[in-house]
């Protein structure tokens, strides 16, 4: 039997509004705004030893604008001397070393850890390789490496409230709980098969949530549990879906009567996070690289306040 399967079609309801927030995404403003160059540089404070030129905001603001504008750090250097000129402020640049340098602490990302719910994924980065074009004529030459790019969503808001970067061998359900541990309170987590491991069940119930996790095709009940344990949910999921007739359709609609459609939304994060910024890393070392993305999470996060499409089906 062949089921036929037709793409739900959506239409964006504030198209007057997400076309604006696209339009501002270019401007200047929104990454170099009057905060950042009021506190440029840092206040004078008492103590031993010679004081930073540059604010930490400052740092912040110029690799913010690297990493939006797809720039090396001797252009974005040139870039802020000429932005600077042409508003005729009279600060000093930071020189591309020193951005270099002070860009090595990842910073945190903005949106709030107090959250309810959260779906959590990963997805590979590219940090080493001959391009495709190459490997298609001559072959692969030298092995390409990946790293691992975890995030924790909040689906109200849209916004990453943690994120992990590891080698491409980690588990995926491990640094989930690590990223879980992060948080305050969690109702529920969503996650696909990966996270289907006793630990992360036990992580989730341990921050008073329960994990929205479809079970392995095959997966049996284990009697054995207490209905007390924090695997009793998925005893009760893999029963739901025996009931509901134990094939691919009963999962589907298991699926929708959890919720479960809201991991959709980590996919496209990452489907947007790939096209805006790219899926491979500028820096070179982990420490960097850790640095990279957690700029480019902050970016992603104030291009979400800016603005984003409400669509309804159609």
């Amino acid at each position: 039997m062949i089921i036929e399967t037709i793409k739900q079609k959506y239409q964006v309801r504030n198209w007057k509004e997400y076309n604006q927030s696209l339009v501002n995404r270019g401007k200047i403003t929104l990454w170099l705004d009057d905060e950042a160059i009021q506190h440029w540089v840092p206040e004078k404070k008492q103590r031993s030893g010679r004081p930073f030129q540059y604010s930490q905001m400052a740092i912040d603001a110029a690799l913010t604008i690297r990493y939006v504008f797809n720039l090396p750090l001797r252009a974005t250097e040139g870039f802020l001397i000429s932005i600077f000129s042409f508003l005729n402020v009279q600060l000093p640049v930071p020189d591309y070393t020193l951005m270099c340098k002070r860009g090595k602490k990842a910073p945190q990302p903005e949106g709030s850890k107090q959250i309810t719910d959260i779906v959590i994924d990963s997805t590979g980065v590219k940090v080493f390789g001959e391009g495709e074009w190459k490997v298609k004529q001559h072959g692969k030459s030298k092995k390409r490496k990946w790293r691992k790019f975890h995030i924790g969503l909040d689906p109200k808001t849209g916004e990453v409230v943690v994120h992990e970067a590891t080698k491409s061998g980690a588990h995926d359900s491990q640094v989930g709980c690590r990223m879980i541990k992060q948080l305050k309170r969690v109702e529920n987590a969503y996650g696909d098969g990966a996270y289907d491991t006793r630990m992360f069940y036990e992580t989730v119930a341990s921050k008073g949530g329960k994990a929205i996790v479809p079970p392995r095709r095959g997966a049996v009940v284990n009697e054995k549990l207490p209905e007390a344990s924090p695997l009793a949910a998925r005893n009760h999921s893999i029963l739901e879906i025996i009931g509901l007739g134990g094939d691919d359709i009963a999962r589907s609609i298991w699926k929708k009567l959890k919720g479960y459609h809201k991991r959709s939304l980590v996919e496209t994060w990452f489907s947007r996070f790939k096209r805006m910024l790219g899926g491979s890393l500028r820096s070179h070392h982990e420490k960097s690289q850790n640095a990279e993305l957690g700029y480019k999470v902050r970016i992603m996060n104030r291009l979400t306040k800016v603005g984003m499409p409400v669509s309804y089906p159609v």
